[in-house]
């Protein structure tokens, strides 16, 4: 796009780079006061991929092309109520 809004070149000329994206967790089942339950650890984004989440798509700005956003590796956690049938 430029300044005006207008679309510059052929529609998905330029794209994102390849996404990739690995995510690994383990979860451990328990049985807590009569009730089911499970703690979860997980790495997200474990290749550590640049996975872009937005770009300066303006061709007048001096940074065009340029990404911007990204998660890197993350560790989260999960406590979970197991509900029954």
């Amino acid at each position: 796009m430029n300044e005006q809004q207008q679309l510059v070149g052929p529609a998905n000329s330029l794209r994102y780079p390849s996404y990739v994206n690995l995510n690994v967790g383990l979860e451990k089942h328990f049985r807590f006061r009569k009730r089911d339950w499970a703690i979860r650890g997980s790495f997200n984004n474990v290749t550590n991929h640049l996975n872009p989440t937005a770009v300066v798509n303006n061709v007048d700005a001096p940074d065009f092309l340029t990404f911007a956003g990204r998660q890197g590796l993350a560790f989260s956690t999960r406590l979970r109520l197991i509900t029954g049938h």
